[in-house]
């Protein structure tokens, strides 16, 4: 009973150790932690740009 007790506990910490080591998985957290910065990079350099410029005034609008 204990020997069973034991390799079920192993065989977790293998599947566990499996799902985490894994390259592919790695490399997938990785990639969306990447994007998710540039995304964010992106955002803050599109509203830095919004607020350094003057706003857009359509003058056939205001003149007729």
């Amino acid at each position: 009973m204990n020997n069973r007790k034991w390799s079920r506990v192993i065989a977790m910490l293998l599947a566990v150790m499996l799902v985490f080591c894994d390259s592919n998985v790695i490399y997938a957290v990785e990639s969306m932690t990447e994007a998710q910065t540039e995304a964010a990079s992106e955002t803050a350099e599109a509203m830095q740009e919004d607020q350094e410029s003057p706003p857009v005034v359509d003058t056939e609008v205001v003149n007729s």
